[in-house]
């Protein structure tokens, strides 16, 4: 991966990650939690919080949740963790229903 794709990466999980303190302050009364203290309770928290607070889409919520687990997974294959909170995760993929106008739709 380039160097531009990295800071891009980085800067999407970053935003992401700023959007997800907002859970942890307001569901668990701290200002940070510590990777060890990941677990499908907490993600499942975000995911709720994302939907409901932050009002986003299912497209949106489920990119987010994608970013945060390859974060997750670097932290594992770096052993900064032993195990994958998102191992019995299901991510829900919205897939939306295209229109597509005919013929007569388009003329006046």
């Amino acid at each position: 991966m380039g160097v531009k794709c990295n800071q891009l990466f980085w800067s999407r999980f970053g935003e992401r990650w700023r959007k997800a303190t907002s859970v942890i302050t307001k569901s668990y009364k701290r200002k940070d939690v510590r990777l060890k203290d990941l677990d499908l309770k907490f993600i499942k928290d975000l995911a709720y919080f994302f939907k409901t607070e932050l009002k986003l889409r299912q497209a949106t919520v489920y990119r987010s949740i994608q970013r945060i687990k390859k974060i997750i997974q670097f932290a594992i294959a770096e052993n900064y963790l032993q195990k994958d909170p998102f191992h019995l995760y299901k991510n829900k993929k919205y897939k939306a229903v295209i229109v597509y106008l005919m013929d007569e739709g388009l003329q006046c």
